[in-house]
């Protein structure tokens, strides 16, 4: 995945809502110095990491809020530039 392309993708994120501008610079950080070594090569496997880590703490305060947003992060990070989400 271009820098471009991951950008456009946090952006729309933003812009749609699923991440709001207090946890927008730690998405960033997330992408570009990933806290998981298996997360370094640039792919929408990893975008997609990096949003779920930032937002993993809403997994146990607010399950069904993180499962949408998890669906709705799938859809833009797959759908966007049709780029499989899953690790091959």
């Amino acid at each position: 995945m271009s820098p471009d392309q991951a950008n456009s993708l946090i952006l729309q994120a933003y812009e749609g809502g699923i991440i709001g501008a207090r946890l927008l610079p730690d998405v960033i950080r997330e992408w570009r110095q990933p806290k998981h070594p298996e997360f370094k090569e640039k792919t929408a496997w990893s975008l997609l990491n990096a949003f779920t880590e930032v937002l993993k703490d809403r997994q146990h305060r607010q399950p069904s809020r993180a499962a949408h947003e998890t669906i709705t992060l799938q859809k833009l990070i797959g759908g966007g530039y049709g780029i499989p989400v899953q690790a091959t």
